[in-house]
């Protein structure tokens, strides 16, 4: 396990490996690339691990990193991850607005115009204090190893984390996210996990559906029960021809899923492709849209092993959120593949729209 996981770009390596090697002599444990990735591992999976683990994100802020696809995107990865942001600023480059977004308001460190025994004794002075404020059942000394904790703990509020999205909200329409951290391998056919679950509250949204049949009773059928589009191969055609893909969601009966097959390139990306595990590709079409009107959610895990979904909105409140997060994280449980061993949700997150991560507890889920 590591407490601070360093972002820099290439051409500033031999800063990161100073810093590492400045940090570790003092007992704060590092993660970076590409010294921390084991072989064989995806290199995007194993950096987006390290910052759901790490407590603190480091920066070496320069022109080069302030020009990196791969830095930005650790950035705002880290600013997800709910992780505290330490820019360690290289020289005086003008950041660019995807970077300003999220680091306009934390504090600096600047080596730009201090020498670096000052600022690397700063940075090994002001990281703890970061750490003990992140955990503070497990002090962190600033000059040996950390403090063992207490072994007894109280049990985690499992609502502390929506409380405290919902506290530091301030649009009452933001959508609620949770996202939850699988034990499951993307990689494997028999660990994948997908599957349906009726939300009691709903999730604040109303989808757009549309149903694809070749028979026009069904067509019929959908449209009575609040389809918004219904039809066969002419919308096929609309989707293919002129990238229409003004709905939520598709249904569709098995007759004319030949044509539906051809057009998996532009639906599978956008997890949009009907099938029978998701309830989507069935004969009672009208059933199906139903379901999906009054809050049928559909969750799927993705290629770097979570399940995001939104829960509802902020002005659900705690509780109504609460049920909603429940009745998910369970329905994901039970769905847990029979190949997945040991603790299949390794950490949930709950944000908002426009706020940081926060883990949930899921103690009562193991």
């Amino acid at each position: 396990m590591h407490q601070v996981f360093i972002s820099y770009s290439t051409r500033n390596k031999a800063v990161a490996d100073a810093i590492c090697m400045h940090l570790e002599t003092r007992g704060i444990s590092c993660w970076y690339a590409p010294r921390d990735i084991l072989p064989g591992k995806d290199w995007v999976e194993a950096i987006m691990d390290a910052i759901d683990s790490a407590k603190v994100f480091l920066l070496i802020y320069s022109s080069d990193s302030n020009q990196s696809r791969q830095v930005q995107n650790e950035v705002a990865a880290a600013f997800n991850a709910g992780c505290a942001i330490v820019p360690f600023r290289l020289d005086d480059t003008k950041m660019v607005s995807k970077m300003a977004y999220f680091l306009n308001s934390v504090h600096w460190l600047d080596a730009a115009h201090s020498p670096p025994s000052t600022t690397f004794q700063e940075l090994s002075n002001y990281i703890p204090t970061l750490l003990d404020a992140a955990d503070p059942e497990i002090p962190t000394r600033r000059d040996s190893q950390p403090v063992q904790a207490p072994q007894a703990k109280e049990p985690p509020d499992p609502l502390q984390g929506l409380r405290s999205i919902l506290a530091g909200a301030s649009d009452p329409d933001a959508d609620v996210w949770v996202e939850l951290k699988l034990s499951a391998d993307p990689a494997q056919s028999d660990q994948q996990v997908r599957g349906n679950v009726m939300l009691p509250h709903g999730n604040g949204r109303t989808p757009r559906v549309l149903v694809l049949t070749k028979i026009p009773s069904k067509v019929q059928e959908a449209r009575l029960a609040g389809a918004d589009y219904a039809g066969g191969e002419e919308l096929c055609e609309k989707i293919t021809g002129s990238n229409w893909l003004d709905f939520d969601a598709v249904v569709a009966s098995p007759e004319i899923m030949g044509i539906i097959g051809r057009m998996s390139p532009v639906l599978s990306p956008r997890g949009l492709m009907p099938s029978p595990k998701a309830g989507t590709l069935t004969p009672a079409v009208g059933d199906a849209v139903r379901k999906l009107k009054s809050g049928q959610l559909s969750y799927r895990m993705d290629n770097r092993g979570s399940i995001r979904c939104i829960i509802g909105k902020v002005s659900f409140g705690t509780e109504k959120l609460a049920d909603n997060m429940d009745t998910l994280i369970r329905a994901v449980v039970k769905a847990k593949p029979a190949a997945v061993n040991g603790q299949f949700i390794r950490s949930c997150t709950v944000s908002s729209n426009t706020g940081p991560g926060i883990e949930v507890s899921t103690t009562k889920y193991l």
